[in-house]
């Protein structure tokens, strides 16, 4: 089946940011640029794992096939763009203009749990993909 295709692409985009993209920003612009790149980046991102979210809905439909896996990706990446994405920088804004020890830790909090499920969310659509292309 030809899903096995679009899911190893998204796989290797999500590969490619945890091993090359993500290390290298860090490793070669100060925390303020990072910032600034990672803010432009992770929208853009998101609407391409769901685009190919959508590739694969339309492809396991052709197939005859339950669809939910490919909505699963659309739905989850949807949700990382248009919902937490907005919330952990708002939460990186509040967290960085705390003035005391105390602020900064209470509103640093927030970031580290949206952060988290972001990760989880980006983690389950890479597991989903890792199953399109075994059972393909």
């Amino acid at each position: 089946m030809y899903v096995m295709y679009p899911a190893s692409a998204l796989l290797g985009v999500m590969v490619f940011f945890v091993g090359v993209v993500s290390p290298t920003v860090f490793a070669s612009l100060d925390e303020e640029h990072a910032a600034k790149f990672l803010r432009k980046f992770f929208p853009r991102y998101f609407a391409f794992e769901a685009l190919i979210g959508a590739i694969i809905t339309v492809l396991l439909v052709l197939a005859d096939k339950d669809f939910w896996l490919g909505t699963t990706i659309i739905g989850l990446a949807l949700i990382n763009m248009s919902v937490l994405t907005p919330r952990i920088n708002n939460a990186r804004d509040a967290w960085e203009a705390a003035t005391d020890d105390a602020d900064k830790k209470a509103k640093k909090k927030p970031f580290l749990i949206l952060h988290a499920v972001s990760v989880a969310l980006f983690l389950v659509n890479a597991g989903v993909a890792v199953y399109l292309i075994v059972i393909a």
